[in-house]
């Protein structure tokens, strides 16, 4: 299934997410694969929150079995709790979005 532009207007128009100058880039699409981005942990879960009404609203259901987080340029939040249909998610230091590795520490190259 393909996400609906609509979705990408509902997150960019929230505020919320990564922007670079006035570019929205909080959300990377691909088929039905969808990479969050945000500055901040509230900002994510808001995030998480707008797909999960568009989801609800087209009977799209997201797995939060197979969705992680990752923090970049710092440690995992402690305190801070991302949920998505109220099942805590994962904080992880390396996760694969279409073919990629993501590490949360840099990578020491000889």
């Amino acid at each position: 299934m393909l996400f609906s532009l609509d979705v990408i207007v509902n997150l960019r128009n929230s505020g919320y997410g990564l922007h670079i100058g006035s570019t929205f880039i909080g959300c990377i699409l691909y088929a039905d694969d969808i990479a969050l981005l945000s500055c901040s942990c509230f900002g994510l879960q808001k995030l998480v929150n707008i797909c999960m009404n568009y989801g609800k609203s087209w009977d799209i259901s997201f797995n939060p079995h197979k969705t992680q987080c990752i923090t970049f340029g710092g440690k995992h939040p402690s305190r801070f709790v991302v949920t998505l249909d109220n099942i805590k998610l994962d904080w992880l230091d390396k996760l694969k979005y279409l073919g990629c590795f993501l590490t949360a520490t840099p990578v020491k190259l000889t």
